[in-house]
């Protein structure tokens, strides 16, 4: 009964360990680029970041830093120095849909080729941000944007 009570402690610690393990090792850059690989692969969106960053004092956050986010062949929709993306549980039933999003220092262009976002949030928040709309109807260009939307729900241009 021993051996077994042993076995299994083992086991937990070398599980902890291992998860640990890619902990860390996703916070660097061969975790952001073997991250960026797989979402890039295995769907029809290109997303490419240097770093990703978690912080205990905030557990439910994730920062990606560099950020360039946009759908296969076209131009890039968001190019963001930094993005704060706030976890939920809702995660559990929803995973596209984050509690928020915080975008600074970069651009989003909003167009028909390059919306909707396959994402949603409770609140979408711009700090620093250039607004710019290539090649649609509304002729949008701003630049230093603070702000925000409650709920982000995107829909294709023209619904």
């Amino acid at each position: 009964m021993k051996l077994i009570g042993r076995l299994l402690l083992y086991v937990l610690i070398a599980c902890l360990v291992v998860i640990f393990g890619f902990y860390f090792l996703l916070q660097t850059r061969w975790g952001a680029d073997h991250i960026s690989n797989w979402v890039s692969e295995n769907s029809g969106y290109h997303l490419t970041f240097d770093v990703m960053d978690h912080r205990f004092s905030a557990p439910s956050h994730l920062l990606l830093e560099n950020v360039t986010f946009g759908r296969d062949g076209q131009p890039a929709t968001l190019v963001a120095k930094t993005v704060d993306i706030g976890l939920s549980i809702r995660q559990l039933t929803a995973p596209l849909h984050v509690d928020t999003i915080l975008l600074q220092d970069g651009t989003l262009n909003i167009s028909v080729q390059t919306a909707p976002f396959p994402f949603e949030a409770d609140r979408l928040q711009l700090r620093n941000m250039a607004l710019n709309s290539p090649g649609s109807e509304w002729r949008l260009s701003a630049q230093r944007v603070n702000g925000g939307v409650m709920p982000w729900r995107p829909k294709p241009v023209g619904y």
